[in-house]
Formats: structure tokens, sequence, C-alpha cells
């Protein structure tokens, strides 16, 4: 992952695979339907009464790239990790492009499961 993380330092985003494989870096994704609007959310369900409403064009390269895909693809969601550290995840709930800003990762919650290896016999 420490690898990962020095691609990171190009702007642009990092695409994975959905196994975690890296496909590509400094990506940009563009498309000319971009959300109409874009909203911050103020609890954990993005409830409607609970947004405020966002300048998407306040938002780089990264941010603005994954608030196109996640508008785009229904059920996506989004990680950006700022170079500052801040962890932000996106999603559309309904109609809405919703994020949540400030998310913490706790790496302290996970355990390392190890897999079986599988034995080779000539």
């Amino acid at each position: 992952m420490w690898f990962v993380s020095l691609l990171s330092r190009v702007d642009g985003l990092i695409l994975l695979t959905s196994h975690l494989d890296v496909r590509a870096f400094g990506v940009e994704i563009v498309t000319d339907a971009i959300p109409a609007s874009v909203h911050r959310a103020k609890n954990v369900a993005g409830d409607e009464k609970k947004l405020d409403l966002m300048d998407y064009e306040h938002y780089g390269t990264r941010h603005r790239s994954m608030m196109r895909y996640c508008n785009n693809v229904e059920g996506s969601i989004g990680f950006v990790v700022s170079q500052d550290g801040d962890v932000r995840a996106i999603t559309r709930v309904g109609d809405r492009l919703v994020v949540w800003e400030n998310v913490k990762l706790l790496f302290d919650d996970f355990k390392v499961v190890q897999r079986p290896t599988t034995e080779f016999k000539p």
C-alpha cells in the first residue's frame, strides 16, 4: 500500500478495480453531465433536512472527478483523500449528490485475516 500512497502525489485520482488492483493514476473523470448540485451531509444518514448546499467549483480535480463519477454511476461510493489528510465520502442519495466530510479511518478496528494458502504438489 505504500506504493499506492506514492501514486497519490500526482494530481488526479487513483483508479482501482473492485479487488483494489491499481489500473491507473493521475486520472481525471470527465463527462458533460456534471452534478446539478452537491450537498454536504450534517448527519450519518444524509437526511434531506440535514444537507447544506456546496459549491462544486470550489474543489479540485480529485474531488470533482469523483463527484462526476458518483453522480453518473448509480450505487457507486467514492472516497477522496486530500493532500492534507482529510477524507470525504461521496455518493448519490436519491437524486442528490451527497458528501460526508471528515470521515475518520480507524485502522485499530480492523484485524488481519490470513487466507489459507494452497499447497502446490507437483
